[in-house]
């Protein structure tokens, strides 16, 4: 990312005790740890124990308190064209989930009740596929995200308890023998109609490079990636862009592209980009990844790490 085109609640950290040689670890020792974190131990399934020296590692593994180490991941099928842009996520693949595509996600105006629904009626409380699943999302822009869980009703919409401001994920709990989910599962803001998210037939997860978190919050980059489907066709290629809003509660969009890279056929289809030094994001925010293709109907996806740090 480029630091000359940043606003103020986007700078980069010094980088101090970083390894230039190795960007992977940039911004590790910048962190704001609390004393003593930097070691920590951890028992791994062999049963050794390992002493975690490393303040990176400590917050992977989740050892230190108000720190949390997050990898989000989107993929379209065929949702990526030339000439407009498309989110990446299932929403834009339209035509292969039997609905209309919508290439751009929508963001909420307002706190709302979502449903989730699948178009198959093998994912239901007692069904062969999907049965439950946890749904992640903010309520309000000044608390970090909760969670709830959803018994499933095939093709009768359930609604969550909670209204929230930006759904974040929905993932599998339990399912039955088809399992994780044999429809394609939707979650739609009740008073808008808009699809907030998607859980392709057979994912288990939703798929989208798409990620909000509060005003108590700050994000610090690791890296983000691309990538295109080979079977694309030879010299194909994806014009990626990682986008930040930092006005969410605005009733308009307002996104600043942040850094913009290409994922090609050629050579490497998934490179990796690390960002050193990295950038901190002050919440509230709004992340995502936005593609562009050589030609219509393209495959691809994206995806970015980051630490989620508590104020």
């Amino acid at each position: 990312m480029t630091n000359n085109v940043l606003p103020e609640n986007i700078r980069k950290e010094d980088g101090h005790g970083s390894d230039p040689g190795n960007p992977s670890h940039a911004s590790v020792d910048s962190l704001p740890l609390p004393a003593g974190a930097a070691t920590a131990a951890k028992q791994l399934p062999n049963n050794h124990d390992v002493n975690v020296t490393n303040s990176q590692l400590a917050a992977d593994l989740g050892e230190v308190s108000g720190i949390y180490s997050r990898s989000i991941t989107g993929f379209t099928v065929e949702g990526i064209d030339s000439g407009s842009p498309s989110d990446i996520w299932p929403g834009a693949d339209g035509a292969g989930l039997g609905v209309i595509a919508q290439p751009i996600w929508v963001k909420p105006t307002a706190a709302q009740v979502h449903s989730v629904v699948s178009d198959d009626a093998a994912d239901t409380a007692a069904g062969t596929g999907l049965r439950t699943a946890v749904v992640t999302g903010l309520v309000d822009w000044n608390t970090p995200e909760v969670s709830e869980i959803v018994t499933l009703n095939g093709l009768t919409p359930v609604n969550t308890a909670n209204s929230y401001v930006c759904v974040n994920d929905i993932t599998v709990v339990t399912c039955g023998t088809a399992g994780p989910n044999v429809g394609n599962i939707f979650v739609n803001a009740v008073t808008d109609g808009t699809t907030q998210a998607v859980m392709r037939a057979g994912d288990g997860r939703s798929t989208r490079a798409i990620y909000a978190f509060p005003s108590t919050q700050k994000i610090v980059f690791k890296r983000w990636a691309g990538f295109i489907n080979r079977a694309s066709g030879t010299g194909d290629f994806i014009e990626l862009k990682f986008l930040v809003d930092l006005a969410p509660t605005a009733p308009y969009a307002c996104w600043i592209n942040a850094d913009q890279r290409t994922a090609t056929t050629y050579g490497d289809s998934a490179p990796h980009w690390p960002i050193d030094p990295p950038p901190t994001v002050e919440g509230p925010a709004i992340l995502k990844v936005q593609g562009e293709g050589s030609r219509n109907n393209l495959s691809g996806g994206a995806s970015f790490g980051f630490y989620l740090v508590d104020k």
